[in-house]
C-alpha cells in the first residue's frame, strides 16, 4: 500500500520521467491498483494528478473503473482536463451515450 500511495503521489511530479516510470509501475498492479487510485482521487489531487488517475483507471478498466468514470460526470468536475480524461476513459471502455 506505501508503494502504491508513493507512486501515485509522483504522477504529479513535475520531471516527466519519474511519472511515466510511476505510471508503468501501478499500471502493472493492474485492478489491485483501482481502489487505492480512486481513494487517491478523491481524497484530493491536482489537476496533472487527476488527469493521470482518470487515465491510468480507464485503462485497466474493469466494473469499479466504469463506475468512478460514470461517478465523475455525474458531479461537477472541476478542471475541464479531468472532463475531457472522463468521457475519452468511458469511450475507451465502451460508454454509449445513446444507450
Amino acid at each position: 500500500m506505501a508503494d502504491l500511495t508513493s507512486l501515485i503521489a509522483q504522477l504529479s511530479h513535475a520531471d516527466a520521467e519519474i511519472r511515466e516510470t510511476a505510471w508503468r509501475k501501478l499500471r502493472l498492479y493492474d485492478e489491485d491498483a483501482i481502489e487505492v487510485l480512486i481513494d487517491a482521487f478523491y481524497a484530493g489531487i491536482n489537476e496533472v494528478g487527476g488527469v493521470a488517475i482518470i487515465t491510468l483507471v480507464s485503462e485497466i478498466g474493469g466494473y469499479e473503473a466504469r463506475i468512478f468514470l460514470e461517478d465523475l460526470l455525474q458531479h461537477p468536475i472541476h478542471h475541464d482536463s479531468w472532463k475531457h480524461a472522463v468521457i475519452e476513459g468511458l469511450k475507451f471502455n465502451g460508454w454509449d451515450k445513446t444507450g
